[in-house]
């Protein structure tokens, strides 16, 4: 569903907030979002494919305060 948001260019901060929201609730592991959401990354300026890192970029947008935890899960690959 967020990938389909960013294809739809919806506001990021608003794409953010459903991640967090997403993640916090364990609808979707952080794995799983950063794999689904790494076609978006360039156009956020990051390397392409690097869905990691969009996935902290949104996690700092949001304000999300399990982004560490949310980030170190997320490292450890999709489950």
């Amino acid at each position: 569903m967020v990938a389909d948001l960013l294809a739809d260019h919806v506001d990021p901060t608003a794409v953010a907030h459903i991640i967090d929201g997403v993640l916090r609730h364990l609808y979707a592991s952080p794995g799983v979002v950063a794999e689904k959401i790494s076609p978006f990354a360039p156009r956020f300026g990051l390397k392409d494919g690097d869905g990691l890192s969009l996935l902290d970029h949104m996690l700092r947008l949001a304000g999300s305060n399990q982004r560490a935890a949310l980030m170190e899960e997320a490292g450890s690959g999709p489950s």
